[in-house]
């Protein structure tokens, strides 16, 4: 089948001794021809992309064996990419141990996802914009590494390297996670989802990297604590490299306080280290993944 110069082949899907007992597995092969849509992703080269559909019932998500089984069936084939399309998504592990790989090389995408990445096919993406982000990911990754064997270097981040670098930590460690823009952005800068005993949970991160060393008051706790009440978040983390003053928790309810958690340089650097961690398969993800956000806080 060919869609916007994509062929696709489609291979014959596995069916389950019992009908009613839907477990179907789809592979495909997707070959970008070099027209102006997919040259313009892929710097005019031909790229193999192996997808695996599976449709699991009772609403259950794909766990790391969905992934990892992917993996080691295309280590000996010519694709560069792989995707995995679950049904009713991916458990936190799973997409911890998607994200550790490096350079990217496997997608995993729910129905929803899939939908949002056949648009972006459709409408066609600037000129190297794939590259660009592979070089950002990469570079949030190195510097990752480098806070984590010496805090110091967060003296020598941007404010957006820390974020970008957050962003590919929280990721990395089992999140789902959305970038905001630099501008504009709500009150938040990172906004983090995973799944939970009764369900999808989702919180927000705000990060303060003032290198004249002024600390976090009051307002801007408050501010970070509306936003999480009002788009009814499940909780959020405040970043703070430099600290914060004496008066930053004044005006928050007990209630509040429990959903809202102040952490410094020293959380900061916990956590590129349990990111270096689990990129080094030394850690997992915990049963109850907000506990990554929560500890070591106050």
């Amino acid at each position: 089948m060919a869609r916007n110069g994509l062929a696709l082949e489609m291979c014959k899907p596995h069916e389950g001794k019992r009908a009613s007992k839907v477990h179907t597995r789809v592979c495909a092969t997707l070959t970008a021809r070099p027209d102006k849509a997919l040259r313009e992703v892929h710097n005019g080269f031909r790229k193999a992309l192996a997808i695996e559909y599976r449709h699991h019932g009772m609403g259950r998500p794909l766990d790391v064996d969905a992934v990892e089984s992917l993996l080691t069936r295309i280590g000996t084939t010519p694709y560069e990419r792989a995707m995995l399309i679950g049904r009713f998504g991916f458990t936190d592990a799973a997409r911890a141990v998607a994200h550790r790989l490096e350079p990217i090389s496997a997608e995993l995408l729910d129905l929803d996802g899939l939908a949002a990445w056949i648009r972006r096919i459709e409408t066609g993406l600037p000129a190297n914009a794939a590259r660009v982000q592979l070089l950002i990911r990469a570079i949030s990754h190195e510097f990752a590494q480098l806070v984590a064997s010496d805090p110091e270097t967060l003296d020598h981040l941007e404010w957006r390297d820390l974020e970008r670098m957050m962003a590919r930590v929280m990721e990395g460690l089992g999140f789902q996670t959305t970038l905001t823009p630099p501008s504009k952005d709500g009150g938040k800068d990172i906004i983090v989802v995973c799944q939970a005993e009764k369900g999808e949970e989702s919180y927000i991160m705000e990060l303060k990297h003032w290198r004249t060393g002024k600390r976090v008051g009051k307002q801007s706790v408050t501010d970070f604590m509306h936003v999480i009440v009002v788009e009814k978040r499940s909780g959020g983390l405040f970043l703070s490299t430099s600290g914060y003053a004496a008066d930053a928790f004044e005006g928050i309810a007990e209630i509040n306080r429990r959903a809202l958690r102040l952490g410094g340089r020293s959380k900061v650097v916990l956590l590129t280290q349990t990111y270096i961690r689990a990129c080094n398969g030394l850690w997992s993800p915990p049963s109850a993944l907000p506990e990554v956000l929560f500890d070591a806080t106050d």
